[in-house]
């Protein structure tokens, strides 16, 4: 139930909390060759592959200063008297 509506791919197995059943589903991955074969084609639903170096280039691009480590605030609103409405 915590995946349900999340984007997956076609190697996603649901299974329950049981750990006969997680078994024999990962059991049934190694034995079934149509899963397999459909796991193996299926479009990744996640990009390219590439994300890790494009996430590392972004950091190293990022200045490390006090703009970055100091929160703000975000909301809409007003300051009055130390309290924030």
């Amino acid at each position: 139930s915590r995946q349900k509506g999340r984007l997956r791919g076609a190697n996603v197995l649901d299974v329950g909390y049981v750990a006969e059943e997680i078994v024999r589903e990962t059991q049934r991955f190694f034995e079934d060759e149509e899963l397999r074969s459909t796991a193996r084609s299926d479009k990744n639903p996640y990009g390219i592959g590439d994300a890790g170096v494009k996430v590392a280039k972004v950091l190293s691009e990022v200045s490390l200063d006090q703009r970055l480590l100091r929160k703000g605030m975000t909301l809409l609103g007003e300051a009055r008297d130390g309290w924030y409405r």
